[in-house]
């Protein structure tokens, strides 16, 4: 055997003794050694291939090619058994990292958890050993669970309690009012939608932040503390839609005075930015809970709650009933996504009951947008001739059957022209503000329009239609 040739003998098995105990350069414990191992082992064993291939070729070649394409042989070597080292080490760090992150995910759910020396004194709750409607632990140990949670919720909850549903009358009202008041925001114009109120921390913390921002929080760790509760699940699905009526539902939440943190060292609550990006995290992390921890059943009921809110709410209160209608298009979009999913007629008769609802989606916000105005007084009017008053009727009825008008008013006395852009400058139409009114139920309804004519001889005949465009509305006016 020639020096060259038993040389590359030597760099094939100085390779094999390398990927040996490649997890031996590590020093991370024996769960990442195993996974380094493994990684290493694909690396190292495409490497050695690729020298054996390369010697394989040369075997035969003069004396000095055998000893440079060996060289390069070598380091391609030595390159590949540090990205070996390199990638095995990231992956193994990668996979138990997610490993423990997901064992402490479940922890609320696989242990019950007893409360504290500290929760005990501060909470009497923690010995109530009643379960509520729709949960599957008491509220002692929703209780205790709510001392396990991510450091990003405020903490010790007992006097935080705001940030937690705390199984009292006012603790339910509290909650109830936030609630309302992020969606009532929610379904105004978005200029018109700043959340309006801010409500300060219980403790010492003195954070202030907009209304309903804790009521998310709370409903997030009901959640967390009893994964498998329907209500809790229901209270979840309302904390996701609420969290995105903030982010993209025009509820503005303004800029808050506070530089203090969250209880914790991670997020700031000075501005609308960090208060959404703390919960969206916290958010992420449930919904891998929803999935994997979460019943199918569990998450169906819920949802079908859901649709059951919307029916119970159309009559008597438009803005619950958006609400309940937004919560069930989530329910249903995760059921979808669940692995849980059969993708059976149960399911497939839960999704046509929402399409249903979906296919009135127009009107149930049109009304939910009024009551979130409230009653308003009637704007002042000017009068026109019984020709006109009759003729605009008649055209807002025909080009808008199904809304149920009964009048038509007038807030422009005189028309405003619109001329074309070039020399000579003609005059192209006119323009009248208008409001037409129908009735829902005991209330007077006012939509505005901007009516308008169109002219084709600089102003001198008009057309006998009117085009119009919505310029506000509905809203419930005090009309007599």
């Amino acid at each position: 055997m020639n020096r060259n040739l038993r040389r590359a003998i030597l760099v094939l098995a100085g390779m094999m003794v390398l990927s040996a105990p490649a997890e031996a350069q590590f020093n991370l414990g024996g769960k990442i050694k195993n996974v380094v191992k493994s990684s290493a082992k694909k690396v190292t064993d495409k490497a050695k291939n690729t020298v054996s291939t390369q010697v394989d070729k040369i075997k035969n070649a003069p004396a000095e090619i055998v000893s440079r394409e060996l060289g390069k042989a070598e380091v391609a070597a030595e390159r590949a058994m540090d990205d070996a080292v390199t990638k095995a080490k990231k992956t193994a760090e990668k996979k138990v990292k997610e490993g423990a992150k997901k064992l402490k995910d479940k922890a609320l759910y696989d242990r019950t958890y007893k409360p504290s020396k500290k929760a005990k004194k501060n909470d009497p709750k923690t010995a109530d050993e009643t379960t509520p409607d729709g949960h599957t632990r008491t509220v002692a140990q929703i209780h205790a669970g709510y001392e396990h949670l991510p450091k990003a919720y405020c903490s010790p909850y007992y006097e935080n309690s705001n940030w937690y549903r705390m199984d009292t009358e006012e603790s339910n009202n509290f909650h109830n009012n936030m609630r309302l008041k992020v969606f009532q925001a929610a379904y105004k114009f978005k200029n018109e939608s700043p959340i309006g109120q801010y409500i300060y921390a219980f403790g010492d913390s003195g954070d202030a932040v907009p209304a309903g921002y804790h009521t998310i929080w709370a409903n997030m760790a009901r959640f967390a503390s009893d994964l498998k509760g329907v209500t809790p699940v229901a209270y979840f699905l309302n904390a996701k839609v609420m969290l995105t009526k903030f982010i993209f539902g025009g509820v503005q939440m303004g800029k808050n005075s506070s530089d203090k943190m969250v209880n914790s060292d991670i997020y700031l609550i000075d501005t609308p930015a960090n208060l959404t990006r703390a919960a969206s995290d916290e958010m992420e992390r449930l919904e891998e809970l929803l999935y994997s921890v979460t019943p199918y059943d569990v998450l169906f009921q819920a949802t079908e709650r859901m649709m059951n809110g919307i029916d119970n709410n159309l009559s008597s209160n438009p803005i619950n009933a958006a609400a309940y209608f937004d919560c069930a298009k989530q329910g249903l979009e995760y059921l979808e996504a669940h692995p849980g999913n059969p993708k059976d007629d149960a399911y497939e008769q839960l999704t046509r009951r929402f399409n249903k609802y979906d296919a009135n989606r127009v009107s149930i916000m049109e009304d939910a947008q009024a009551a979130s105005y409230g009653k308003q007084a009637m704007p002042a009017t000017v009068k026109v001739d019984s020709k006109t008053q009759n003729a605009v009727l008649a055209a807002v009825k025909k080009k808008f059957p199904n809304m149920g008008i009964q009048k038509v008013v007038f807030f422009d006395k005189d028309w405003t022209n619109a001329k074309s852009q070039e020399w000579p400058y003609k005059i192209v139409q006119r323009s009248k503000l208008i409001g037409v009114l129908y009735k829902k139920g005991n209330d007077w309804i006012l939509e505005k329009f901007e009516m308008i004519q169109d002219t084709s001889n600089n102003g001198k005949t008009w057309s006998k239609t009117y085009r119009f465009i919505g310029e506000g509305g509905p809203r419930i006016v005090d009309y007599k």
